[in-house]
């Protein structure tokens, strides 16, 4: 499909626009980081997660699970970018 010029380039759009937009990297990582914050007293504070009830391993576990999704934002931005730099 991608050599069709018409999808290609309606494609290469789609890149741009979700890269640039819903998954920017600034943004995207204040969106994580809120929703962070917000769920944190309810999984490893005064009201978290019994421990007979989680699947988490610790809290640091929980506490850097954060850098792990802002890292892999980071990664597919990085590859959405040098795949739309490739193109004509």
């Amino acid at each position: 499909l991608v050599d069709d010029p018409v999808y290609r380039a309606k494609y290469n759009q789609y890149v741009r626009e979700t890269a640039n937009g819903a998954f920017a990297v600034g943004p995207t990582q204040a969106r994580y980081q809120a929703a962070h914050d917000l769920i944190k007293a309810y999984v490893v504070g005064p009201e978290g997660e019994l421990p007979e009830s989680t699947m988490l391993s610790s809290t640091a576990a929980f506490e850097s699970s954060v850098n792990e999704l802002v890292t892999h934002l980071q990664s597919r931005h990085a590859a959405a970018e040098t795949y739309l730099a490739g193109q004509p």
